[in-house]
């Protein structure tokens, strides 16, 4: 799976043809929940879920802890890409815990890093207290793979606490962990953060030629749904934030704008397609590429419909980040207070600190 999904697909094809006539074989339901996510990855929720289903019939019959425990991971990861969150919280919770007692810790750990997806999407500040134990577990038991991981996700939570110096420490480890693997679908989430990472530190030579690489992993090795978003999402804003430099000259700033007009409608595009908190941001950043392109009313009926849809998905970090966005370019204290609670609740330090900053400039200007 994480060398070629490709040949991950034709291995369990290959495994089914063999065993659909022995359900009884332990690794009858590996194959079939594997089915399910490989459905899930293409989209096909609805075919999907009907693979999981028979999974956790055919595991229930076996009495097999691990078999249980592999097909519900699955399951919640069907439950997450296919938009039921709730159910997702509860079934990844349990399959992590369920893995870890088995002693099954990469297995726990892929559970775990699906729950940190889920739990940032939804704006739940739970995920902060996992990274920390990740990177306990990948030390103690000296996997490097868990390792590339672990590094990757306490770079996500330093990027959240405002420390992007920090984050780009963790990422840059975590991108030679992953590429030893190698491990290219994380390692092109690894790049695009580190990028994010350094473009916040006005590193931007350095960072777009990390985009470009993680573009390119993503398209060579399949990497597709919630597994794509971060990198797609933060493409889109590293250009974005690029453009919010005032001293670009005329060819850098036009550069810029069809970069982030590209990496804009990719966004677009990924997230019409998945259940997470792809739709809403892709929304947000098209409010500000149309607000860097001087079209203030777009801008804004963008960032409305980014709220609309945030509220109706459950998506409330990126409902922070959106009412920032209108409380600073509009001056109006409503949104930012809206936001200061919101990042509150989601435990985001940096986002939490500028909100602060933008209120305390509006009172003074008041």
């Amino acid at each position: 799976f994480y060398r070629d999904p490709g040949d991950f697909f034709l291995c369990i094809l290959h495994g089914l043809a063999q065993t659909e006539r022995f359900p009884q074989l332990p690794v009858y339901s590996t194959l079939i929940s594997a089915m399910g996510l490989v459905l899930d990855m293409l989209g096909m929720h609805g075919s999907a879920g009907r693979f999981h289903d028979r999974a956790r019939q055919a595991a229930d019959l076996l009495g097999d802890p691990y078999r249980t425990n592999y097909s519900r991971m699955l399951r919640g990861i069907h439950e997450f890409v296919s938009g039921d969150w709730a159910s997702a919280d509860t079934t990844l919770a349990a399959a992590a815990s369920g893995m870890r007692q088995l002693g099954h810790l990469q297995l726990w750990a892929v559970a775990a890093n699906v729950q940190i997806l889920l739990l940032i999407s939804s704006g739940d500040r739970r995920w902060l207290s996992i990274p920390p134990e990740l990177m306990k577990v990948a030390t103690e038991a000296g996997d490097s793979h868990m390792l590339g991981w672990a590094t990757l996700n306490l770079g996500l939570a330093r990027n959240f606490e405002g420390d992007p110096r920090g984050a780009a420490e963790q990422f840059s480890l975590s991108r030679q962990l992953l590429e030893a693997v190698p491990d290219y679908a994380v390692l092109s989430l690894a790049l695009s953060q580190l990028a994010s990472a350094l473009v916040q530190l006005g590193r931007l030579q350095e960072a777009f030629p990390l985009l470009a690489r993680s573009c390119e992993l993503r398209r060579q090795h399949w990497v597709r749904a919630q597994l794509a978003s971060p990198s797609i999402l933060s493409s889109a804003e590293c250009y974005l934030l690029a453009l919010e430099n005032k001293s670009l000259d005329p060819r850098e700033r036009a550069g810029l704008l069809h970069h982030a007009r590209k990496a804009c409608g990719e966004a677009t595009r990924h997230g019409r397609g998945v259940h997470d908190h792809s739709g809403p941001d892709a929304l947000r950043l098209r409010g500000m590429l149309e607000w860097q392109r001087g079209k203030v009313r777009a801008a804004r009926q963008a960032w409305a419909r980014a709220c609309d849809l945030a509220e109706r998905v459950g998506a409330r970090y990126v409902l922070a980040q959106t009412r920032y966005e209108i409380g600073r370019r509009f001056k109006s204290r409503d949104d930012l207070e809206s936001a200061e609670r919101l990042y509150m609740a989601a435990g985001a330090l940096a986002g939490l600190a500028k909100t602060r900053r933008a209120l305390a400039e509006l009172g003074q200007a008041g």
